[in-house]
């Protein structure tokens, strides 16, 4: 096996990235990284979210990425097939393509689609991030109030 994922910030990552995906299917990547983006800029940023809404992230991920490999199979080798008994049957993609869309829907469901605002900085912390020359995350009401009024 490569690698140590023990201290890894986001081991599911690393094994997707390394272990997980052939080469030619890491495209799914960059696309349930930006989908995660936008979920947890709906919380109001991964500093407030609990961590069962974390998980619910990473489960709507890999749902989502499941599903586009699914999508991919059956784009290469269609979505029927017939058997040696001359049936027609989904082929493999086809058949778990509605599981993994489920499972994505249920993950999202439970996360919920309402949105939340990050936390507002006190004006302490805002005046310090403006002191250290950092663009402050958020402006407290109380600060919006001074600098208008300046």
């Amino acid at each position: 096996m490569k690698g140590n994922l023990n201290s890894a910030k986001n081991p599911w990552r690393s094994f997707w990235r390394r272990r997980a995906l052939r080469p030619e299917d890491r495209f799914v990547l960059s696309v349930v990284d930006r989908l995660a983006e936008f979920l947890i800029n709906d919380k109001g940023g991964p500093q407030n979210m609990t961590a069962a809404e974390v998980v619910l992230v990473q489960n709507i991920q890999i749902a989502r990425a499941c599903a586009m490999l699914c999508m991919q199979a059956i784009g290469e080798e269609g979505g029927f097939r017939l058997n040696a008994d001359g049936q027609r049957e989904a082929t493999p993609g086809m058949r778990e393509l509605p599981r993994f869309l489920s499972a994505e829907r249920q993950a999202i469901q439970a996360l919920g689609t309402s949105r939340r605002a990050a936390p507002a900085l006190n004006l302490n912390d805002y005046l310090k991030q403006r002191s250290q020359g950092q663009e402050p995350e958020s402006i407290p009401a109380s600060a919006q109030l001074v600098e208008e009024n300046a």
